[in-house]
């Protein structure tokens, strides 16, 4: 049997665990700071330098329905977060360090929001899912001249069992 599922608050929660890195707080004095944060994918073209550094989820076309355990459904959603950050702006400049600092805010909010039940670490965003997790390979991207860097984490949403 299948919980029921809000889509729309699903990915609101969900949005809400990435606004939580821009800003300052105890235990993360080190602020990764967006100048702009959107529900709405925006190509790297599109976005001017004023923009960077810039955060965007995207909400995938689609859902899939796997057999799961015991062949009960598996009804998955997906998602990317998406982060473009200053480019290299030549050979000897390094922007990995920033890179790190972004991917890992931004991953650690999302498992931060995980309880443990039976030792096993579930993110059901305020119970509105199943589980909510970083899944498959994302991207880091040091750009180029004319292009920003990149961060894409991909997360996968269970949203019923």
């Amino acid at each position: 049997m299948s919980i029921p599922f809000n889509t729309e608050a699903i990915m609101a929660a969900l949005f809400k665990i990435a606004q939580g890195v821009n800003t300052a707080k105890p235990g993360n004095p080190g602020a990764t700071p967006f100048n702009v944060m959107s529900r709405r994918w925006v190509h790297f073209n599109q976005v001017t330098p004023d923009m960077i550094p810039a955060f965007y989820q995207q909400q995938l076309a689609g859902r899939t329905i796997e057999g799961g355990v015991r062949g009960l459904p598996v009804h998955k959603m997906k998602v990317r977060w998406i982060v473009y950050l200053p480019g290299s702006q030549g050979p000897q400049d390094v922007v990995s360090p920033t890179i790190n600092k972004y991917y890992d805010a931004l991953s650690q909010a999302l498992y931060s929001q995980s309880t443990s039940p039976r030792g096993i670490s579930v993110n059901t965003l305020g119970g509105l899912c199943a589980n909510c997790y970083e899944d498959g390979l994302g991207i880091n991207d040091e750009g180029l001249l004319t292009t920003p860097s990149l961060i894409v984490i991909p997360i996968t949403i269970l949203t019923a069992i």
